[in-house]
């Protein structure tokens, strides 16, 4: 089921729980639905879902999913995948931390993920 259908479903499931299940809900099930906006502000490459403190030196799985979302805050390949936080990485990093108006530190944290995962381009 889509997003679009589900969020109608769940908007007639709980109207009728409250009782207001008449003409609003003839109204919710002929408009589609918004995405919730948690759904619209994420982005995510399928790597890596946590938010550890990754840094120069680091490897794995969760400096793929930082390169990914890099390369989509860009709109375009401006790092390799290989999962080795290397120059490159550290200097992309800083570029979007500035963009975000976080601390240019080259350190991914709670903040900078983040802005990764946000839909904003740099």
């Amino acid at each position: 089921m889509g997003l679009t259908k589900l969020a109608a479903a769940l908007t007639l499931a709980t109207a009728a729980l409250l009782g207001g299940a008449g003409a609003a809900t003839a109204a919710t099930a002929s408009a589609p639905a918004a995405q919730p906006a948690a759904v619209q502000a994420a982005r995510s490459c399928g790597y890596y879902s946590g938010t550890a403190t990754f840094r120069l030196g680091s490897t794995g799985s969760g400096v793929r999913e930082i390169q990914c979302l890099v390369n989509l805050m860009v709109g375009g390949k401006k790092l390799d995948v290989d999962g080795i936080f290397g120059a490159n990485t550290d200097s992309v990093i800083r570029s979007i931390q500035r963009c975000a108006g976080l601390a240019a530190d080259g350190i991914v944290g709670p903040k900078t993920w983040q802005a990764l995962r946000s839909t904003k381009t740099c």
